[in-house]
């Protein structure tokens, strides 16, 4: 079985492969060499981007509505950007919020689902994103929403999106909040008090069960 990462921004794979433990992986990183794969894995990740919808498609983004496309039939699982650009696909809205979305918020689950199981009804993951769905597809079921964000984890047939980031981890979070601080500090609350409390809500069990669950459902 194989699963093929698109990568659309520098190093986010990564956090997706951690959790691909005894499955054959290969990343396709798009940001750098625009060229996407053929349909031939058993199933795909799209990650997120460091870029914003709301700023204006790049061109490999484009290229990426297209390949949604071509591999129709096999199991996507698609975060935070890719949530976004999935939704757009199928005739949502995105649009940029007043406020950026940082920290750890809870996923409250509205409908059961494989990759649910072993994490109860209010699993709490990473948030990064200063877009978000504002209006949903007609197609796509809302599997659990925030309190800040009405579409949190979306699923259209074989495609399944989620506006977090569950495949990221605390100590990396922090990386990435430190390293990232300026884009992030953008429409944002006070920055070093988030990371003072994030600790707080941070669940990188329910973050790992939750992505082992993509994972054999991915592959399902």
């Amino acid at each position: 079985m194989r699963i093929c990462v698109i990568e659309n921004s520098e190093d986010l794979a990564r956090y997706f492969v951690d959790h691909t433990h005894g499955i054959d992986v290969d990343v396709f990183p798009v940001w750098k060499d625009p060229v996407f794969p053929h349909d031939d894995y058993d199933a795909y990740v799209l990650t997120g981007d460091y870029h914003n919808i709301s700023d204006g498609l790049l061109p490999f983004h484009e290229t990426e509505l297209e390949f949604i496309d071509t591999v129709r039939g096999k199991r996507i699982f698609a975060s935070c950007f890719a949530h976004q650009l999935v939704a757009r696909r199928f005739g949502g809205k995105v649009g940029k919020r007043e406020l950026r979305l940082l920290g750890w918020h809870p996923a409250l689950v509205k409908e059961p689902h494989p990759v649910f199981k072993g994490i109860g009804k209010k699993p709490y993951f990473l948030s990064l994103n200063g877009d978000e769905v504002t209006r949903k597809p007609a197609s796509a079921r809302v599997l659990a929403t925030n309190p800040d964000c009405s579409f949190q984890i979306l699923l259209y047939d074989d495609i399944l999106t989620c506006q977090a980031h569950p495949e990221i981890l605390y100590d990396d979070a922090i990386s990435i909040m430190r390293k990232h601080r300026a884009r992030l500090a953008d429409r944002c609350p006070d920055m070093d008090d988030l990371i003072r409390q994030t600790a707080i809500f941070a669940n990188d069990n329910a973050s790992r069960r939750f992505m082992r669950n993509v994972m054999e459902w991915l592959l399902a």
